[in-house]
C-alpha cells in the first residue's frame, strides 16, 4: 500500500540530535529480522521485494525499490512505558463509511491501540488509520495487523502473535511528519463479512500534539466528516484506559505436587477514563509476570506450563523468557493444553508476557504444574 502523502523517516541519531533525510527509513530491532524491513518496505513504499537478512543494531542497508534506492538504518527504540490503552470495538459490526475515533495524542505520550472490526458493508470497505498535526511531528511506531478474514479468533491471534513478536525484539519505525501534513499509518481493505484486528504503538517522541484518526471509508482519499454511533444495547466497548500493563510479582515454591494458577482477563477490569464502564476480558492489558521458582524437592523439579480457557472459544499467545508459544484452540472440547516444560535446579526466574486477544473469550488461565499431566476438565 502507497501512502497518499510522502513519508519521511527518521535517518540517523547523532549526538541526540534527529537528522532527517529522504528515502531512508530508520527501524528499531534486536535485530531487525528481515521480515520486518520487508514488511514496512512494502507498507511505505508499496514494494515487495526479497530481504534476505536481518539487521543489527547500528547496522545499515540499501535496498533497490525501482524508481529509488532506500536506505534502512537500525538505532535503539525509545523507552517509554505505554500510558493508555486506545481500544476500537463499538460498534464492532461496521456497515458503511464513518469516524470511529478521532484522538489526540500528547508530546511525551506512548498509545497503544487496539482494533477489532468486522465489515457488513455490501461493498469492500477500507479501515484506514492516519496520524495529522499542525506542527512537525517526530514519533516511533510499532504496528501489527491480523486478517483480513471470516475466522475472528484467528484475525485477533494472528494480529497478537505478531504484536509480541515485534515487541520481543523491540521492532518499530522512527517517523517524521511535516507541519501540516497528514500520514497513513495503515490500511486494509475488508470484503464483507470479513474481520480486521490490530495493534498501533505510538510513542509521540516531539514537542507538539498530534492527532490520530480511524476511520472506514469505500473511498481512497477522503475522510468521512461523521462518526459511527453504536446501537444503544451495543455490548462491546471502545474507549481510553491508563496504565494498561499489568506486572505481576510471586515467588512460588514447587513441592512434589504442586499447581499454581493465575487467570488472565479476569478481574480487576480496567475502566474507560470516560464513561466508567468495565472492560471485561481486559483485552489490550499486557500482562507481565516476573515468578521466582523455588525448588523444595530433593531433585530437580520440572513444571509444565499450561494455558486452559475459561470463557469460552479463545487462543492465546505467551512469550515465555522471551520464546514464543501460542495455544490452538482452546473450547469446551479442549480446554487445556499444554504450553512449555521448565526445569528448576534450586532457584529459578522466569518471565512471562501475554495479551488477551481480541475475537477471543477470556479470561484464560496460565497453570503451573509439577506433576503428572492437568486434566482436560480442571
Amino acid at each position: 500500500m502507497i501512502n497518499r502523502f510522502r513519508i519521511f523517516s527518521l535517518a540517523l541519531i547523532f549526538l541526540g540530535e534527529l537528522l532527517l533525510a529522504e528515502e531512508m527509513l530508520t527501524l528499531t530491532g534486536q535485530p531487525a529480522t528481515a521480515r520486518f524491513i520487508q514488511e514496512t518496505l512494502q507498507i511505505r513504499y508499496g514494494v515487495n521485494i526479497p530481504v534476505t537478512r536481518d539487521l543489527d543494531l547500528g547496522e545499515t542497508a540499501s535496498y533497490n525499490c525501482g524508481s529509488s534506492n532506500i536506505t534502512v538504518y537500525v538505532q535503539p527504540a525509545p523507552e517509554n512505558k505505554t500510558d493508555m490503552l486506545l481500544l476500537s470495538n463499538e460498534p464492532e459490526d461496521i456497515y458503511g463509511e464513518g469516524i470511529l475515533f478521532r484522538k489526540i495524542l500528547k508530546s511525551g505520550f506512548k498509545v497503544r491501540i487496539v482494533y477489532y472490526h468486522r465489515s457488513k458493508s455490501l461493498e469492500p470497505i477500507y479501515f484506514r488509520m492516519e496520524l495529522a498535526g499542525k506542527e512537525k511531528q517526530i514519533l516511533h511506531c510499532l504496528q501489527a495487523t491480523g486478517g483480513p478474514s471470516r475466522d475472528g479468533i484467528a484475525a485477533g491471534h494472528q494480529a497478537t502473535k505478531r504484536y509480541l513478536e515485534k515487541c520481543q525484539k523491540e521492532e518499530g519505525e522512527y517517523l517524521i511528519m511535516p507541519p501540516s501534513d497528514e500520514m497513513t499509518l495503515l490500511e486494509q481493505k475488508l470484503l464483507p463479512e470479513q474481520i480486521a484486528s490490530g495493534y498501533v504503538e505510538l510513542n509521540n517522541l516531539s514537542k507538539n500534539d498530534a492527532e490520530i484518526i480511524f476511520y472506514a471509508t469505500r473511498q481512497t482519499d477522503q475522510i468521512p466528516w461523521y462518526r459511527i454511533h453504536p446501537p444503544q444495547q451495543d455490548k462491546q466497548i471502545s474507549g481510553i484506559f491508563f496504565n494498561p500493563q499489568q506486572n505481576i510479582l510471586a515467588s512460588i515454591e514447587v513441592s512434589e505436587d504442586m499447581v499454581q494458577s493465575f487467570r488472565i482477563g479476569d478481574e480487576p477490569f480496567l475502566v474507560d477514563f470516560v464513561t466508567g464502564r468495565t472492560l471485561k476480558g481486559n483485552y489490550g492489558l499486557l500482562y507481565k509476570y516476573q515468578l521466582t521458582f523455588i525448588n523444595t524437592t530433593a531433585r530437580p523439579a520440572q513444571l509444565k506450563v499450561y494455558a486452559a480457557g475459561h470463557g469460552g472459544s479463545a487462543r492465546a499467545t505467551f512469550l515465555i523468557d522471551g520464546k514464543l508459544r501460542e495455544t490452538g484452540l482452546l473450547a469446551a472440547t479442549n480446554k487445556v493444553q499444554e504450553l512449555d516444560t521448565i526445569i528448576i535446579d534450586d532457584k529459578r526466574e522466569v518471565e512471562i508476557v501475554t495479551i488477551p486477544q481480541p475475537g477471543s473469550n477470556y479470561p484464560v488461565g496460565l497453570i503451573f504444574k509439577s506433576k503428572g499431566d492437568l486434566s482436560s476438565e480442571y
